[in-house]
């Protein structure tokens, strides 16, 4: 009897993973409320919230509005880009800043074995970091199962590294998106994941660092206006400002406070070569309109 109960068990548990093969899972892209959690090699950690909430209409197309969450001076939305879905055909799409859209769909029919290829744009639309090259996405699936997400079970993968080796295995659940990247520089893990202010991963909304915002006034402050990109970063650093100021310019500190690299900043769109920098943790203070914004580098 206790034989047939395990040849059961172990029947339901393949033929839900397998069931799982066939199905496609759409994301959520409104009223979605994600924090993301990082920790550094030197213990650092931060969260940083984002919400996808309204509609924006684009070349005739209606897209989700992406947006972080910023609290400076008070807590609103800065907008970064748009997702809409073509659930019949499998697809996601992401439009950025420059209006330019990009086919980022991930397949959900993988098996073990088999080659996940995430779309660098993906990053991008969900804030994990930066990709350089399509092998940052690329991945062999090491084992495969299913993950009870509110009431639906939603099918997970796990990788190993990155074909490029620029991240370590990661886990991917299908119409959510990466929820965790294990390495030795860093590890992200997707720390609250909410709809409709109902929380589906992660702990309750009241320390989920983010709250869903419906205001979506997005007020010009300086810190706004200026854009640094890629981040991790290995040769070049873009500093891109807007409404340049008379008086604009940066100093990069090491973790002992010792300046590397300062510089005035002259156009809006500036390459920093860092190349020279040894790999870590660097600190960026701008100046911009009589206000000074800084940011945490970390260098590859």
């Amino acid at each position: 009897m206790k034989q047939l109960i395990l040849l059961i068990i172990l029947f339901w548990l393949s033929t839900s993973t397998i069931g799982q093969t066939n199905i496609y899972h759409p994301y959520v892209t409104d009223s979605v409320m994600r924090t993301t959690y990082w920790i550094y090699s030197m213990g650092n950690e931060e969260y940083f919230c984002y919400n996808w909430i309204g509609d924006t209409t684009i070349n005739s197309t209606l897209y989700s509005k992406c947006s972080r969450v910023s609290n400076n001076p008070t807590p609103h939305l800065v907008y970064y880009g748009g997702l809409r879905q073509d659930i019949p055909n499998e697809k996601l799409y992401y439009i950025d800043l420059s209006n330019t859209e990009y086919d980022i769909s991930v397949n959900q029919h993988l098996n073990i074995g088999d080659t996940l290829q995430i779309p660098c744009k993906f990053f991008e639309a969900f804030k994990i970091g930066f990709c350089y090259d399509p092998d940052d996405g690329t991945a062999i699936i090491t084992k495969i199962d299913s993950i009870l997400i509110g009431t639906t079970y939603l099918k997970k993968y796990q990788t190993g590294a990155s074909l490029s080796y620029s991240f370590n295995p990661l886990v991917f659940i299908c119409g959510i998106g990466i929820y965790e990247i294990t390495g030795f520089e860093y590890g992200y893990t997707l720390y609250c994941y909410a709809v409709n202010n109902v929380s589906l991963i992660g702990p309750p909304l009241s320390i989920c660092h983010c709250s869903l915002l419906t205001d979506m006034k997005e007020p010009a402050t300086a810190i706004d206006a200026i854009s640094i990109r890629p981040n991790p970063v290995r040769d070049y650093l873009e500093i891109e400002i807007g409404n340049l100021s008379e008086d604009n310019s940066f100093i990069i500190t090491n973790i002992l406070g010792q300046s590397v690299l300062e510089r005035n900043i002259t156009e809006n769109k500036s390459l920093i070569d860092l190349s020279n920098l040894t790999g870590g943790i660097y600190f960026m203070r701008v100046e911009h309109n009589k206000t000074v914004c800084n940011y945490k580098i970390i260098k590859e």
